[in-house]
């Protein structure tokens, strides 16, 4: 039987299509690279800084974790770019503490690939779930203060997300006060949506930030927070901190006068919905004639719960010179809580 003309069509076109393939003219690898800083604002997350270059073209990337530490490689395709530019930054989020390697592989038209890879140990921190504490009374609101034990009798520690820009605080939980002081703060509450403002320097400063010109700044904003504070209801009540006078500084004058300013320090918890790093400073005045006040954060937290104080400086009139943001609270402060006087201040 003669092949018809259709038959003959149809091979020719199945032939044409067959003979294409891939350049194998191009046995160039492209070359992969990849760096991991080791300055983790969040040490659950990793930034993955990669590049891939091709003596032709790049035409794919993929990011690979292992999550095994054991010399074998496992490795999951966590992130593929098929379209240029082949360079950037990616974040993972790992799930826990532990050993990850991280592998970049680059791909061209050709069928070529380059790879290399990187290694990093990451120690996850456990959110912040309770804080214990004694409430205790100032016998003496200077330096060197000295406390007393507890005279409120009985009642409740409420945890409130303190009024940032006006307003009343709202509750987020309470625990039960032993008639000796004694509380355990349960924080696994998280504050409601209506109770968090954006991370921003402005909200933490709040209605102060107007006055104050600067580098401060946070790495995430469209994260959001609650600066919470803790109200005392007993016999006694008011709002309780860890909080001490620190050791005086000593100020000396362009005339050469010397002065003792105080310096004290408070601590508190502040909540925020994923990392944040507050960072810079900034200067602020209240008004003519007023004393400057330097604002400094060196400010990282963690998602969820965090401990933090406030370090300030006052002068012989009461005006503060200088404001300190830091993670954690002071060791000196242990776990005692102050009964505070309505005036403490930790705003410029």
């Amino acid at each position: 039987m003669r092949p018809t003309l259709l038959a003959l069509t149809a091979a020719l076109v199945l032939t044409a299509c067959g003979t294409t393939s891939p350049n194998t003219s191009d046995t160039t690898n492209p070359v992969a690279s990849i760096s991991i800083p080791s300055d983790y604002t969040d040490p659950s997350q990793v930034q993955i800084q990669y590049s891939a270059t091709d003596n032709v073209a790049v035409t794919k990337l993929v990011i690979e974790r292992d999550d095994t530490d054991n010399n074998v490689d496992n490795f999951v395709p966590i992130k593929t770019i098929l379209a240029a530019p082949f360079s950037g930054t990616y974040t993972d989020t790992v799930p826990a503490s532990g050993t990850y390697t991280y592998r970049v592989v680059a791909y061209d038209a050709a069928g070529n690939q380059g790879w290399i890879k990187q290694s990093v140990s990451l120690t996850v921190p456990e959110p912040l779930k309770s804080v214990s504490g004694t409430l205790t009374e100032p016998v003496n609101f200077s330096y060197p203060m000295t406390t007393k034990a507890w005279t409120g009798g009985a009642g409740q520690v409420i945890l409130e997300a303190a009024p940032l820009t006006g307003g009343a605080a709202s509750e987020i939980s309470r625990s039960p006060l032993t008639s000796s002081g004694a509380f355990s703060l349960d924080l696994t509450t998280a504050p409601a949506t209506s109770q968090r403002q954006s991370a921003t320097v402005a909200n933490l400063l709040g209605g102060a930030a107007s006055q104050c010109s600067g580098d401060a700044r946070s790495d995430t904003p469209q994260a959001t927070m609650t600066v919470a504070q803790l109200r005392v209801s007993a016999s006694k009540s008011g709002i309780a901190a860890p909080f001490t006078f620190l050791t005086p500084i000593t100020v000396n004058s362009s005339q050469g006068a010397t002065a003792q300013n105080n310096h004290l320090s408070l601590s508190g918890l502040i909540y925020v919905s994923q990392a944040v790093k507050f960072s810079g400073g900034m200067v602020c005045q209240r008004g003519p004639g007023k004393p400057v006040t330097t604002v400094l954060f060196p400010l990282p937290l963690y998602k969820g719960w965090n401990q933090f104080t406030v370090q300030t400086v006052t002068d012989s009139d009461g005006n503060i010179t200088n404001i300190t943001w830091s993670k954690g609270f002071l060791p000196s402060l242990g776990n005692n809580w102050v009964l505070l006087p309505q005036t403490v201040q930790t705003t410029p």
